[in-house]
């Protein structure tokens, strides 16, 4: 899929090339078993098994220069597939060496007194309700947080696990805190990551790292516990309601038309419309009112911004006084605090800096 957008204020024309997560068939069957102890944490597991890697490749210019304009250092050719994957689809990844690996993969909850080093050196003790990544020995990562350090990727290696998964958004959030950690894959999971993001991730990922540093790949292995996943709900978008938020009228035919483009699933018609999210976007009501606010808010923003915002009819809002704080039956319409704070919400308040600086807004 190719998409055409133009410069504003240009006319300058670019190509917008889709992610390209087409499935890479098995070269080996080459397996790792897979279990997941903790399916209300991690409802869906992604793992597979690359072998005759070279890690000794350098990493390409091109993905270089991307991670370092989005503020990432190159670290080496398998991380950093896995960080630019994390920054082209949304999905965090992580990469064990595979000879460090004994027996199979245990997605569970530490246990009492259990230890682990981290990538950056750091011995915590974990605590009981915090999800790790282990085999039938010892624990080798925190879980959507940071792995460990001796079961990372090294100049040695030459058989990895790729692992790509959904953990729980309750699960991981203050986790990193606790033990003074903030990681790029911690915060997209406490704000929660689209569950079918891994499988895509994991094909990109592998294609990737075929043509970087090569192997064999396995099978892709999973564990899903479908009833643990996020209820993914449908959106309810009204046309007096983009009317009345947009400020401007946007044709029915239109509005559908914008929707699919948006790669969104639409239904209904005739002022109301039922959307649910594609692939590409991140919208998974967990059926909480913050989210689907938010979810609801998206959809009525797209015909705007698909449309162009230039086009729109700009319009003074209608601002009643009970929408004003302060502004109740104490205050009467006329009272200057009632003209202080709708002023304000009509866009003329005035800010007095602490040197005594007017600005209008």
């Amino acid at each position: 899929m190719r998409l055409t957008t133009t410069s504003p204020g240009r006319g300058l024309g670019c190509e917008v090339q889709a992610v390209d997560t087409a499935a890479v068939a098995p070269s080996c069957d080459a397996r790792l078993p897979v279990d997941v102890s903790a399916p209300a944490a991690c409802p869906r597991y992604l793992g597979r098994v690359l072998r005759g890697v070279d890690t000794a490749a350098g990493t390409p210019l091109w993905m270089r220069e991307r991670l370092r304009r989005s503020g990432l250092r190159s670290i080496d050719p398998v991380v950093d597939v896995t960080n630019y994957v994390m920054l082209e689809l949304g999905q965090p990844m992580h990469a064990f060496d595979l000879a460090r690996i004994r027996g199979g993969i245990e997605v569970r909850l530490a246990r009492p007194g259990e230890q682990l080093v981290l990538l950056d050196g750091q011995r915590i003790e974990l605590e009981e309700d915090v999800l790790v990544i282990a085999d039938q020995e010892r624990p080798l990562a925190l879980a959507g947080i940071m792995g460990g350090e001796d079961s990372g990727v090294s100049a040695d290696t030459r058989d990895i696990f790729l692992e790509s998964a959904f953990f729980s958004p309750d699960a991981i959030a203050g986790r990193a805190r606790r033990y003074g950690l903030h990681t790029d894959s911690s915060h997209r999971f406490e704000r929660g990551v689209d569950p079918r993001l891994a499988a895509r991730a994991m094909e990109r990922a592998t294609a990737l790292l075929r043509e970087i540093v090569g192997g064999e790949p396995g099978p892709v292995m999973e564990a899903c516990h479908e009833e643990s996943l996020p209820r993914r709900s449908a959106i309810r978008l009204r046309g007096d309601r983009i009317r009345r938020l947009l400020g401007m009228t946007v044709p029915e035919k239109e509005v559908g038309d914008i929707l699919r483009r948006l790669d969104c699933r639409v239904s209904g018609g005739d002022g109301e419309w039922h959307l649910g999210c594609g692939p590409h976007l991140d919208g998974h009501p967990r059926g909480r009112s913050p989210r689907r606010c938010r979810a609801r808010c998206r959809g009525r923003c797209g015909p705007a911004t698909a449309r162009g915002r230039c086009r729109a009819c700009c319009r003074r809002a209608r601002v009643p006084a009970a929408a004003v704080p302060g502004c109740g039956r104490a205050h009467g319409s006329g009272s200057p605090r009632f003209r202080r704070r709708a002023g304000g919400a009509r866009g003329r308040s005035r800010w007095r800096g602490r040197r005594g600086w007017r600005a209008g807004w």
